[in-house]
């Protein structure tokens, strides 16, 4: 997946982010979120009866599932490719639905590149003077995928253009439930991080500056949503809470006037390069989790997606099952609805057998209505929270903490615990009741 983070800012700006910044005064499509900013080592969160997490994947056109109904099993929500040469593609899907009547695909698109090997659509770009260049004309490439090349996403005509071809291709695969649009929410020039060099916006004939990009996104969401109606538009661009909440107005600014129904913050719990948020910045994927998806959680096919890829880069010393359950626990604390899914499997050509199994367990677990809100279990940097049926334990520090439990609880794999109990760094546990 091309996810173009914001990785400079995080990079120069992470020791400034320290805090929490409440939303203030913003527009009011937040203003029920406010509850939701002033968590602290307690989560003020709006609960609904039986809020959940579920599990999203990417691949190309799910041809490495023999059984597609395990898709359906599996997960609640998923991105492929545009593959029109699979003819097998639509039966896959269909058999993910009956499985999983809830299930929703999304079709990939990467709204702020066109690829050089699609040619028609690269001419056709070329063509109308899409194509970025830099101050020396030369055309500007993502420097990690050089066949990708800058599009004006800035410019109304490929707005339209690129929301007419979407609306193309969902007329035509009718399966898909909406589009994943790759490197779609941005709001400063982090969206240029990965060029070749500083692409310049043909109507100044200067760099973009931020307002130039927060604007391009605006409308090329608007215009894409216009296009494809009560299909979905999940835009990934958002990283984590401590960039959300550095550019936290103009994030808010930009939601406030865009029509998108989800988004994807690929940043979440985990940190790309095999390694653990620091505890500040998950406390932070925290606060954002819960705020982003308060908003999300109210549009009718909203949908919020925190990433945790297990099969991308484990950090040392774990395993996919460690990072897998700590990325679902901490996605458990702050749930407030059905709209929310940890990203735990990229495109792979061999899904690991015991990672579906345990993503397929977990899908099954009667977890009954929350009973509490998050909160931190004093002396420790442990966060728990209450449902019905399960205790959600995570533990987020460096550090091994010895609890003391006050019921009888069984584990995931059956162990019986009770009294004292250690919980080991970067961990999350489920203890059901009984």
């Amino acid at each position: 997946m091309n996810e173009r983070a914001t990785t400079r800012a995080l990079a120069l700006l992470l020791v400034l982010l320290t805090v929490i910044f409440t939303l203030g005064g913003q527009a009011s499509v937040f203003s029920a979120l406010n509850d939701s900013t002033t968590i602290s080592t307690s989560g003020q969160i709006v609960i609904a009866p039986n809020p959940n997490v579920n599990f999203y994947t990417c691949s190309y056109s799910f041809s490495e599932y023999t059984n597609a109904s395990v898709i359906g099993a599996t997960y609640g929500l998923s991105q492929s490719w545009y593959a029109p040469q699979d003819t097998n593609y639509a039966a896959r899907i269909e058999q993910a639905k009956t499985a999983n009547p809830n299930y929703k695909a999304l079709i990939y698109r990467d709204i702020s590149h066109v690829y050089n090997y699609w040619t028609d659509e690269w001419d056709t770009c070329q063509a109308n003077g899409w194509l970025l260049k830099d101050k020396n004309g030369n055309y500007v490439v993502d420097s990690g995928y050089a066949s990708n090349y800058y599009v004006d996403v800035g410019n109304t005509s490929y707005q339209q253009w690129v929301a007419a071809k979407i609306e193309s291709w969902l007329n035509t695969y009718t399966f898909f439930d909406g589009v994943f649009a790759d490197n779609g929410l941005f709001v400063n020039t982090a969206w240029d991080y990965y060029a070749s060099a500083t692409p310049i916006n043909p109507r100044t004939n200067n760099p973009f500056t931020n307002a130039d990009i927060e604007n391009a996104f605006v409308g090329l969401e608007n215009a894409i949503k216009t296009a494809i109606g009560n299909k979905m538009l999940v835009c990934n661009g958002l990283w984590s809470g401590d960039d959300f909440y550095y550019w936290q107005a103009s994030f808010l600014d930009l939601l406030n006037r865009s029509s998108l129904d989800g988004a994807m913050a690929e940043g979440c719990w985990y940190q790309n390069g095999g390694q653990w948020e620091t505890l500040t910045q998950w406390q932070q994927s925290l606060q954002f989790t819960s705020q982003l998806q308060s908003y999300f959680g109210n549009k009718s096919s909203g949908a919020f997606v925190q990433c945790m890829f297990v099969n991308s880069g484990v950090p040392s010393g774990a395993n996919e099952t460690q990072m897998l359950l700590y990325g679902y626990c901490s996605a458990l604390l702050t749930a407030q609805n059905d709209r929310n899914y940890v990203g735990a499997m990229a495109e792979t050509s061999t899904p690991d057998t015991g990672i579906l199994q345990l993503m397929q367990s977990l899908n099954e677990i009667s977890l009954g209505p929350a009973q509490t809100s998050y909160s931190q279990i004093s002396g420790t940097q442990v966060y728990t929270r209450e449902f019905q049926n399960v205790k959600v334990l995570v533990n987020p520090s460096s550090l091994t903490y010895n609890l003391q439990l006050s019921s009888q609880y069984h584990t995931l794999d059956g162990s019986v615990v009770s009294g004292s109990y250690s919980i080991a760094p970067y961990t999350g546990l489920l203890l059901f009741n009984g």
